[in-house]
């Protein structure tokens, strides 16, 4: 009787962490993709995409937490293996996600570099010294 009580509470509370972290991850992704609409009709100078996907794939690690704490209340084999394929596709898009945004990184970095170098470029020359000759 104690251990069905004590199983059913974990149950609950386990069951009540996933729905947390889940709501936690949709609010998360939603926030950052309502804030970068903004910002893309604002005309916000920021890189949108980059911000998007950094939200993404937090939002996406707190889905993931909750289903990895899915599969300590999974009652069965075919539970098992659905959280499973759920926990890699998850990780597969969190993946990409992540790639996208070494790639969005790097590519800024190099558009810096060249605008660097075109500044540094349109510097306008010194303008040649004049040599005081005394005349004699």
């Amino acid at each position: 009787m104690v251990m069905e009580i004590a199983t059913s509470v974990f149950h609950t509370g386990i069951t009540v962490i996933i729905h947390l972290l889940e709501l936690m991850g949709v609010a998360i992704i939603l926030f950052g993709a309502v804030r970068d609409f903004f910002w893309y009709f604002t005309g916000k100078t920021t890189n949108i995409r980059l911000d998007l996907a950094q939200s993404m794939a937090l939002g996406l690690e707190f889905k993931l937490g909750g289903e990895i704490l899915r599969t300590v209340v999974a009652r069965n084999l075919y539970d098992l293996f659905t959280v499973g394929v759920i926990i890699a596709l998850r990780a597969a898009l969190n993946f990409l996600i992540h790639w996208e945004i070494s790639h969005i990184e790097q590519d800024e970095a190099v558009l810096r570099e060249q605008k660097q170098r075109e500044d540094a470029q349109e510097e306008p020359p010194h303008p040649p010294r004049r040599l005081n000759r005394r005349s004699p």
